[in-house]
């Protein structure tokens, strides 16, 4: 039986993917219009709320609080350590740093100020994290787990992130697992659930396979790899991947390969127009949000997905179902 997970990065403004200097949340005017589409097909997504739209969101965290106290969602954590007090004298305050390379002290202190605010904000402790370009490490799912999470969704499958400053996870499990304390990336012995970011190629693979081919791509290209093997290609199931047809293919090959979840991700500048690296326009924000609903329409109702927040999944998977 697969399992719909929904999660968004509730996040700050960042145009073309970039910190700015002042810190705004423009694009939380968007979240209603998304959320609506939730409601539509039944839908409970996980909010994954970063620093600035716990302490400074106003009327958009009540917002938030409203949907959660009426069942309608998860309220989780994103840490985004850029905009995340206390700040290191030494720290840029205009650079995308991801967790793993803060220090073990500055981690902890950004850790507790987030849980603190956000538990503060939406009255509830979160229990899902996520931290933010794909940084986590042994030392913050560490820090996490003693601050009370019991699910993380940071790793990507198939994925090298080092590029943009992240990691190479192109070896992790594409399906949900108690990571190695201090390797997240390999199976392990902590009470944490990983639950992986949906990216998958768009046939069934074994996974030694798929694995094998993630780590061809980067010095192959993705395009000289699909056109050799006759259109195969690996997409993350995200707003800004692909055509619909690509990700609904994503979803039948996860279905097909009996992958327990099916987990689409989004950030909230994606579904307001000028405030990220994606909608330029209302017209792209409408297509992100058509993208998106015909996408989960079809994962529920094609291929029978069961919707659920993260730590719901996380209380069913520890159940044995």
């Amino acid at each position: 039986m697969a399992n719909l997970l929904v999660s968004i990065d509730v996040e700050e403004d960042m145009p073309e993917w970039r910190v700015q200097a002042q810190t705004t949340v423009r694009n939380l005017q968007g979240l209603p219009a998304l959320h609506a589409v939730f409601m539509r097909l039944g839908v409970r997504p996980t909010y994954l709320c970063t620093w600035p739209v716990a302490a400074r969101g106003a009327g958009w965290a009540s917002m938030l609080t409203g949907w959660r106290e009426a069942g309608e969602c998860e309220i989780g954590a994103r840490l985004n350590p850029w905009v995340t007090p206390p700040f290191d004298p030494s720290e840029s305050r205009v650079e995308a740093v991801a967790p793993h390379r803060l220090s073990l002290s500055q981690l902890e202190a950004k850790v507790r100020t987030l849980t603190e605010t956000v538990t503060r904000t939406f009255g509830v402790a979160p229990r899902a994290f996520r931290a933010g370009e794909f940084g986590i490490d042994g030392a913050c799912l560490q820090v996490i787990e003693r601050h009370g999470y019991r699910v993380d969704a940071s790793l990507s499958p198939l994925t090298d992130a080092r590029p943009s400053g992240g990691l190479d996870m192109r070896a992790v499990p594409s399906v949900p697992y108690f990571p190695h304390r201090q390797f997240p990336g390999r199976r392990g012995a902590s009470p944490i659930l990983e639950i992986p970011q949906g990216v998958a190629f768009n046939r069934a693979l074994p996974e030694s396979l798929a694995r094998g081919l993630a780590h061809a791509l980067p010095p192959l290209g993705l395009d000289t790899v699909a056109a050799r093997l006759g259109g195969l290609a690996r997409c993350a199931l995200t707003p800004g991947a692909g055509t619909v047809e690509q990700l609904c293919a994503v979803a039948d090959a996860l279905f097909a390969a009996d992958a327990p979840t099916i987990h689409f991700c989004a950030r909230s500048p994606e579904f307001f127009a000028g405030t990220s690296g994606g909608p330029r326009s209302d017209a792209d924000v409408h297509h992100h949000l058509e993208k998106t609903e015909r996408f989960l329409a079809y994962a529920i109702h094609t291929v029978g997905a069961i919707p659920r927040t993260l730590s719901e999944f996380a209380e069913v998977w520890a159940g044995g179902a």
